[in-house]
């Protein structure tokens, strides 16, 4: 389904700290920057319907430079389809196997994340970025809504758990403005931070006691 690789330290000098990421014959590199809470792929324009990506002949091997990430993974495939994985700076390489839908969503300040891909030689630009729309795929659909089980939870806080599991059970369409808010409420509970304003105080208690029933 997915697999968390650990890297190792191998130098340090004052300030200053050496890491090897290689990923063995990774042969393409990609560089992905989100500026905020951006959603890759973004929610369809019309139906605001939630979108992946599947790679067919690529697996992404995703190390985040600086900021989190939050990853929803769906294999239709796998006895448990559903998972929903944190990626941190500072935390392992997240591998992505082809034939995975995925989509993620960045933290309130936005997200650097490395990608040393496998892509075999037929792999093409347009066919391993094409978008899915859930909508438009039953199954997809089904494990994703907020009728089926609940996806299993991967290096989530509790309050970021009860965040992400809340984005499922609302409805399409949710616009920016809230979406950032959600995010922004349930990282600075995490992270112990001052909340920003009177509206992330203001559901903030929603958020605690969904996060004490899981």
């Amino acid at each position: 389904m997915f697999e968390l690789i650990p890297y190792t330290r191998f130098r340090d000098t004052p300030a200053v700290r050496f890491f090897d990421i290689t990923i063995p014959d990774s042969n393409a590199r990609d560089l992905v920057t989100h500026r905020g809470p951006a959603v890759s792929p973004p929610d369809a324009e019309e139906s605001g319907a939630w979108q992946f990506y599947l790679h067919p002949h690529q697996d992404d091997n995703l190390l985040a430079a600086s900021g989190g990430r939050t990853f929803y993974l769906v294999n239709l495939a796998c006895e448990h389809p559903f998972h929903i994985v944190r990626l941190d700076s500072g935390g392992d390489i997240l591998t992505i196997p082809r034939g995975t839908f995925h989509r993620s969503l960045s933290d309130p300040d936005g997200s650097v994340v490395l990608n040393q891909a496998k892509r075999n030689p037929n792999a093409c630009i347009e066919r391993e970025f094409r978008v899915y729309n859930r909508l438009n795929i039953p199954k997809l659909y089904q494990v994703t809504s907020k009728a089926s089980a609940r996806p299993l939870l991967h290096g989530l806080e509790p309050v970021l758990q009860a965040a992400c599991v809340s984005l499922i059970a609302m409805p399409s369409g949710i616009d920016p403005e809230t979406l950032a808010l959600i995010v922004q409420l349930s990282v600075l509970i995490v992270l112990g931070g001052p909340l920003k304003s009177p509206e992330t105080a203001a559901v903030s208690s929603g958020f605690e006691e969904l996060a004490s029933t899981m």
